[in-house]
């Protein structure tokens, strides 16, 4: 398992710079181009069924900083 979640981090890091040019693994920038790219990559993952912990360290970021917050919905 670790081989294949390994493989497709790198794969969806590989998707994200290619499409939208930021290397969410090395790229430390606030930027809200780079901070958008960072909760794509989350989402993915996430949706995925990967948790915060295993995303966080395929960044090199520390657990606090990755957050996956769930669409709030309206209420009838």
């Amino acid at each position: 398992m670790l081989m294949k979640s390994h493989q497709e981090f790198n794969f969806l890091k590989r998707i994200i710079k290619d499409v939208l040019g930021i290397n969410v693994e090395k790229n430390k920038s606030r930027l809200r181009e780079v901070v958008n790219a960072k909760m794509i990559y989350a989402s993915i993952l996430s949706n995925r069924g990967y948790g915060c912990s295993a995303i966080g360290k395929s960044l090199g970021m520390n657990l606090s900083l990755i957050h996956i917050s769930e669409p709030t919905r309206l209420l009838s």
